[in-house]
């Protein structure tokens, strides 16, 4: 499987670290990357290839290959955005990270 990532403008390289985790909702994965603008689009389309859907207990993680400010892109879902939801994937999250 092919992956390109392209970015148009810089907002994102101002970010500093080694991982930027977003948590996403069940089935609302684009809208919730859509603020990264063209890479969103291209790790949306990435992360349904790889069936993640945003549902509770999913989480993904992709190299940032240089696209934004940190090393690494952490997707985790947060199903419906319940707090049991929500802790689930800050708890998935924690454990990618380290």
């Amino acid at each position: 499987m092919k992956v390109e990532f392209r970015q148009t403008s810089g907002f994102m390289k101002n970010l500093s670290g080694e991982v930027l985790a977003i948590s996403l909702r069940k089935d609302q994965v684009a809208e919730g990357l859509s603020f990264l603008g063209e890479v969103g689009e291209s790790l949306a389309s990435v992360a349904e290839k790889d069936s993640f859907t945003g549902k509770a207990g999913e989480s993904k993680i992709y190299p940032s290959m240089g696209l934004v400010g940190t090393d690494w892109l952490i997707l985790a879902g947060s199903g419906s955005g319940t707090g049991d939801e929500l802790r689930q994937a800050a708890g998935a999250v924690g454990s990618i990270a380290r």
